[in-house]
């Protein structure tokens, strides 16, 4: 897999993606892992993050109707949804949007799974390290062409 360094961004192709605000819905009720992964992104060199945070799948999808993002973010247990159907459910209304499982530990077959069922990869809450989230959230993007290479 190829290996990117979000922070040392210096292709003149990349300038785009340097200048461009990214928004990124994150659909999970751990209010706590929401702020790690604010943080982390905060951290991060040459792009810019701007986050969307609910703890309902109804309403993210409240919020996709007049928004577009460039990344969502799905927890596999929401109060109103659960594992492939909330795929299915982000897919119909966010085509374009690459999707990101956020899974515990324990649920690391079933968030591999969903990859399977068109979801872009997933991370492990809490265990996942920031470069790493960030690597792969960039590379989401990446392969939905939205950053140019």
């Amino acid at each position: 897999m190829e290996k990117l360094n979000i922070s040392t961004i210096n292709s003149k192709d990349t300038m785009e993606a340097r200048n461009r605000q990214f928004k990124i819905l994150l659909i999970d009720t751990d209010a706590s892992e929401a702020n790690r992964l604010k943080n982390i992104f905060q951290k991060a060199k040459h792009l810019i993050v701007e986050w969307f945070h609910v703890a309902r799948l109804s309403d993210a999808l409240k919020w996709l109707k007049s928004n577009r993002a460039d990344v969502i973010l799905v927890g596999l247990w929401l109060p109103d949804g659960f594992g492939k159907d909330n795929i299915l459910a982000l897919q119909a209304f966010a085509p374009d949007a690459p999707l990101l499982v956020l899974s515990d530990k324990e649920d690391e077959v079933l968030a591999a799974d969903l990859v399977a069922d068109g979801a872009e990869n997933f991370l492990i809450r809490g265990c996942t390290n920031p470069r790493e989230a960030a690597r792969m959230i960039y590379l989401a993007i990446k392969q939905q062409k939205l950053i140019w290479f």
